[in-house]
């Protein structure tokens, strides 16, 4: 689970990471790649698919969304799975 609100307290380089989807997921997953010398291929991601309630507080639309398929996307991974608590999956995605 790559959810950009887990990490709230930010990472180096990034204060808010919710503002950063994309490259929360991206560096999340070359890290894991890197520690664990697999193959990304070997990798499929649960993604944030609801606003962060707790942290952010903000909105969360199908930019933010598109942008973590995007990073799974590029980083080689074998696809993503979208989890949103109340089963609400009504954005567009290009």
């Amino acid at each position: 689970m790559i959810y950009p609100s887990s990490f709230q307290l930010g990472i180096p380089g990034i204060r808010d990471p919710v503002s950063h989807p994309y490259e929360i997921v991206r560096l999340t997953l070359e890290n894991a790649r890197r520690r664990t010398a697999l193959t990304s291929k070997r990798f499929r991601p649960w993604i944030q698919g609801f606003a962060d309630y707790a942290f952010h507080q903000g909105s969360y639309d199908s930019d933010d969304i598109g942008a973590q398929m995007r990073a799974t996307e590029e980083s080689g991974s074998d696809g993503w799975m979208l989890w949103n608590l109340r089963n609400q999956y009504d954005h567009a995605f290009n």
